[in-house]
């Protein structure tokens, strides 16, 4: 009797480490499948940056720069649809996408009119300095979650930093305008005196 009773805890002692290891592998198997999950989001975020700093790196003209960021980020995000305000020190300019994305087979415009979206307002920032701000609207079923503020403030500065060298371009323009006009000018006045010399001989 002694002996059964002895196998008997042998038995059960057995059977718990066995569910401790197959709880222990369960949770292991949860851990990967969450440090996969992160691995394919971190991938995606990278990508992500990646295809902004490609659209920033390709143009200097400042409107075919934030319709190209917008038109990515709308298709990143999987946005109804987004605006770039810019503060340019008059006034507030916004550059909107052509046209609202329609997404879930209703037209955006019900969708914003019976208030079904749902919006995130991120800064543009370059050199610490704010230049606008980016709105982009989703369903309100779909929700922004942290990774999509954390992507899209990245996308920000990204943002920023492609409009401020799209800016300083545009300034060194006009003044290289400024100066060709002012050089012309310089060349007018030159012969306008010397015609007025050439008479006075």
């Amino acid at each position: 009797m002694d002996d059964a009773a002895r196998t008997k805890d042998q038995l059960i002692e057995e059977l718990t480490r066995l569910r401790r290891r197959v709880a222990e592998l369960e949770t292991g198997e949860t851990e990967r499948a969450q440090a996969a999950e992160e691995l394919k989001q971190q991938n995606a975020t990278l990508a992500a940056l990646n295809a902004m700093a490609v659209i920033v790196g390709q143009s200097l003209n400042l409107e075919q720069l934030v319709n190209a960021a917008l038109a990515k980020i709308i298709e990143i995000t999987g946005a109804l649809a987004g605006t770039v305000q810019l503060d340019d020190n008059t006034g507030i300019q916004n550059h909107k996408t052509d046209s609202m994305v329609v997404r879930w087979g209703y037209t955006s415009d019900k969708a914003i009119e019976n208030n079904r979206w749902t919006g995130l307002e991120i800064p543009i920032i370059a050199q610490e300095q704010t230049l606008g701000r980016l709105v982009v609207f989703k369903p309100t079923v779909q929700g922004w979650q942290d990774q999509d503020e954390q992507l899209l403030t990245a996308i920000g500065y990204e943002l920023g930093v492609g409009i401020a060298k799209a800016r300083l371009f545009e300034a060194m323009e006009r003044q290289s305008n400024q100066l060709r006009v002012l050089g012309q000018r310089v060349v007018e006045a030159e012969e306008a005196e010397r015609r007025r010399l050439a008479r006075e001989l």
